[in-house]
């Protein structure tokens, strides 16, 4: 990972970063709009708030890459508790700026390193 990139866990402060970051991404995807800072906001606090029982991703965590003080990608894991003898995570969403692969492999390492911990 590069030194002026740094992986964090998701801070409000963050949102207006990150959903501008969601917005250029789907800027081209047919069928995929653009959303606002208060509909991301109130998306990711249900998805980060208390665990819900019948839901078997728990331990929902989003990560973001943050260089030069401005998010520049992140990721959103749980752990999927569906079969309780093995512990498996999974990727729910990616998104990096276009042409920026080494900041999403950053993120998904920092997503590896956090589970296996």
């Amino acid at each position: 990972m590069s030194n002026d990139l740094s992986i964090v866990e998701l801070t409000p402060d963050l949102v207006p970063d990150i959903c501008q970051v969601y917005n250029e991404g789907i800027a081209a995807v047919p069928h995929c709009y653009p959303v606002s800072e208060a509909w991301f906001t109130e998306e990711l606090t249900a998805a980060l708030g208390q665990p819900d029982e019948n839901n078997p991703l728990q331990n929902q965590k989003i990560f973001v890459a943050v260089k030069a003080s401005r998010a520049v990608g992140f990721i959103h894991v749980a752990h999927d508790l569906k079969n309780p003898d093995i512990s498996t995570w999974g990727i729910l969403f990616l998104m990096y700026r276009p042409g920026d692969r080494a900041t999403g492999n950053a993120l998904i390492e920092h997503a590896n390193q956090y589970f296996e911990t």
